[in-house]
């Protein structure tokens, strides 16, 4: 179980970054007004990253009631999104920056509970 922790927080991180890569990414096409290839393929490691920590962080986590429903409302987002995506149901683009935010807000604060625990552990 320890060692899927440690997996679980590694690839969290992994989201994290990705997350940041992406938004970075899609912000800069905003900006330049140009499609870059490279950026769908952030997009698509970010997605599939998330997809895995997700399911990952529910056998983890699972008794830490917060992070639980985190990852039960991230299921959830996931489903719907496979569905959507199945049944070619068109959506909103402000549902992809809800995506991206979520992700990368998500995946920040576990980062930084990380540090924050270790960095207060290692002061005692």
């Amino acid at each position: 179980m320890m060692m899927m922790k440690k997996i679980a927080k590694l690839l969290n991180c992994f989201v994290f970054i990705a997350a940041t890569v992406a938004i970075m990414g899609v912000f800069y096409e905003g900006m330049s007004l140009e499609w870059y290839s490279i950026v769908a393929v952030f997009i698509i490691i970010m997605d599939f990253s998330f997809i895995v920590a997700t399911v990952l962080n529910l056998f983890c986590y699972g008794k830490n009631k917060v992070l639980l429903s985190f990852n039960i409302f991230s299921c959830v987002m996931i489903l719907i999104a496979i569905v959507m995506k199945v049944m070619d149901i068109e959506y909103p683009i402000i549902t992809l920056v809800l995506w991206y935010f979520y992700i990368w807000f998500y995946y920040g604060a576990m980062l930084s509970k990380d540090v924050w625990t270790k960095h207060m552990a290692s002061h005692r």
